[in-house]
């Protein structure tokens, strides 16, 4: 979705300004760069998409080459969004796989389970907090014996 947002971005707005001194956008520097010698129009949709694709899979990967770059105000801020949204699907992913690694242990679950249990209990019963360190170093202690 990155890389066909980017690509889109570079041609609507090369196209929308071009002919204004000043303007300039990743597209026109990616064919200036690239020694492409061709108009932004000539260019093949297909090196579009993959200059494109390129620049999305450095984005959000976080390698970031830097040859394939926002140019003005607006891509400087789409850019920002889809880092920042591109952030939030890596944490999500590390997320999902961690808890699906950390539940792969079963003894550990239920020694997790049994940690919470305690808790509620020393809470419930109000028991000194002398009472509840001697328990919790019990349960620490007789982990492996179970």
């Amino acid at each position: 979705w990155a890389a066909c947002f980017w690509g889109f971005m570079g041609i609507l707005f090369t196209g929308l300004h071009t002919g204004e001194s000043g303007w300039s956008t990743w597209l026109l520097r990616a064919i200036a760069d690239k020694h492409l010698n061709c108009e932004w129009y000539e260019v093949p949709h297909y090196s579009v998409y993959w200059m494109s694709c390129y620049w999305a899979m450095c984005t959000v990967t976080s390698v970031g080459y830097g040859d394939i770059a926002a140019s003005n105000l607006t891509e400087y801020a789409i850019s920002t969004v889809i880092i920042f949204v591109g952030a939030f699907i890596w944490a999500y992913v590390l997320g999902t796989v961690t808890t699906a690694i950390s539940s792969l242990d079963p003894h550990t679950i239920e020694f997790e389970r049994d940690l919470d249990d305690l808790h509620l209990l020393v809470q419930d019963k109000n028991l000194d907090s002398e009472m509840r360190t001697k328990l919790r170093t019990y349960m620490y202690q007789s982990r492996g014996v179970r």
